[in-house]
């Protein structure tokens, strides 16, 4: 039996890594003595504020070739939402403190052809961060964005998408279950 491998990209190390060095600060000393100095008051302050919402139903998109919020206000399931950001009537995370967040949104369209042009975005801040984008290589496809950004409370952020499907309309897909196949989650870092 051969052992499982493991796929990092380099962004994700990258990321992780950052969250590692910035999270405790370590000195070795003479004697192999070792002292962790934590860079914040508590780990638990910055996990305070989290969200992760899933869509359990699929919907039809919009209209074709535009960018559009991804729907999570019916037919979608709030799995946690600590610090209460998570705005289920507007689709959006509304910041309740000042910091450094990251989000993370996976989009699984459906009804798409060979060569539909698709792609993930999330707008935070005013700005808008662009994810995966591609021509789909089959009927259905997942697109992904992954960003960290500092928000002022009272910011917000929110998923968002686009296809421009040869055959409309294409559908945002959504699983009842415990799969989560279209989902936004975010927290704030530090």
């Amino acid at each position: 039996m051969s052992p499982a491998k493991v796929h990092f990209n380099k962004r994700n190390i990258i990321l992780i890594l950052f969250i590692i060095v910035l999270s405790v600060t370590t000195f070795s000393f003479a004697h192999n003595k070792t002292v962790v100095i934590p860079l914040f008051e508590s780990a638990s302050t910055a996990s305070e504020i989290s969200f992760c919402v899933k869509r359990d139903a699929e919907y039809d998109w919009p209209a074709n070739g535009g960018v559009y919020a991804i729907d999570f206000s019916s037919g979608s399931t709030v799995w946690y939402d600590n610090g209460g950001g998570w705005d289920i009537d507007n689709n959006e995370f509304i910041a309740p403190a000042s910091g450094v967040y990251t989000f993370n949104g996976a989009i699984h369209f459906v009804g798409i052809a060979v060569g539909d042009h698709i792609y993930a975005l999330i707008s935070a801040g005013g700005k808008h961060y662009y994810g995966t984008q591609k021509d789909a290589s089959g009927k259905f496809e997942t697109v992904h964005v992954s960003i960290t950004v500092h928000l002022e409370a009272g910011d917000n952020a929110k998923l968002e998408g686009f296809v421009n499907a040869s055959s409309p309309p294409a559908s945002v897909y959504g699983n009842s279950s415990t799969y989560a196949f279209t989902n936004f989650m975010g927290a704030k870092v530090f």
